[in-house]
């Protein structure tokens, strides 16, 4: 631990961080918090992009000489059953993958096709 310290120069270590996001637009994030975080990158899975709205809380963590947001605090009560997923939008559009097969689009469900 010592030697990346002395390498650098930086004796401070720094720890993961939660904060509300103060700019999130054309790909760029910022993030206030305990400490600011301007030009936050964003860990995701492959395939999936988002925009966080602003006021969200997040957590960031700082890799290499980059702060990377690892993840929006959920804070609704979404009812999902374990191995659930739903994807949303801050503007009411929602889907979600059922245990069972099913699909549901906005309301609307689509039952999984007979093997």
């Amino acid at each position: 631990m010592w030697i990346p310290k002395s390498i650098s120069g930086n004796t401070a270590q720094r720890t993961a961080e939660s904060g509300s996001v103060v700019y999130s637009e054309g790909g760029k994030m910022s993030v206030a918090g305990s400490i600011g975080c301007e030009d936050v990158k964003k860990a995701v899975p492959y395939g999936i992009a988002y925009s966080a709205p602003l006021g969200e809380k997040t957590v960031t963590i700082p890799v290499g000489n980059a702060d990377v947001c690892v993840g929006v605090v959920e804070n609704n009560n979404n009812n999902l059953e374990q191995g659930e997923i739903m994807l949303f939008s801050s503007g009411g559009a929602k889907i979600v993958l059922k245990n069972n097969g099913t699909v549901i689009i906005n309301g609307q469900v689509f039952e999984k096709e007979a093997e």
